[in-house]
């Protein structure tokens, strides 16, 4: 199963970077959202192995992000930035995990695992939509006083 999501994954990813082109920026941004957390609130109602299916669309939906992000990066940052911003958020992304898997695992122990899936789907949302939001405003940087 892992080598089928993992074939699936890089498929998508390699389409999706060439569509990323002709395709409005926002509808991926949105996709790379809605899409794994639509999956997640599937996978807390399905106990089967129909699940399976939403596994491998939860995995395409992280697929069209990195393509995304390095063509959004092309028009955003300058060349000689890009490097860091790249590094910078690949670190600030493994930092947050790092601290959040944890927390979730010791819910999953409290609440249960369907409960966890939903509020993990309404997390992403959440900060996806504030994400979205600051890219159309233009918000391109956040100045401490």
């Amino acid at each position: 199963v892992a080598g089928i999501v993992a074939g699936v994954s890089a498929l998508v990813a390699s389409q999706m970077y060439k569509m990323s082109k002709k395709i409005n920026a926002t509808v991926f941004l949105v996709a790379t959202i809605l899409l794994p957390a639509i999956c997640l609130f599937a996978l807390s109602i399905i106990h089967s192995i129909s699940g399976v299916i939403f596994i491998v669309m939860f995995y395409v939906g992280h697929a069209i992000r990195e393509p995304l992000m390095i063509s959004l990066s092309q028009k955003e940052v300058n060349n000689d930035q890009r490097a860091t911003m790249i590094s910078t958020a690949s670190f600030v992304t493994s930092i947050i995990v790092g601290l959040l898997l944890p927390l979730w695992g010791a819910n999953i122990d409290v609440h249960g695992i369907r409960t966890v899936l939903i509020f993990l789907g309404t997390f992403m949302v959440v900060i996806g939509g504030v994400g979205i939001y600051f890219y159309k405003t233009g918000v391109k940087e956040v100045r401490y006083q």
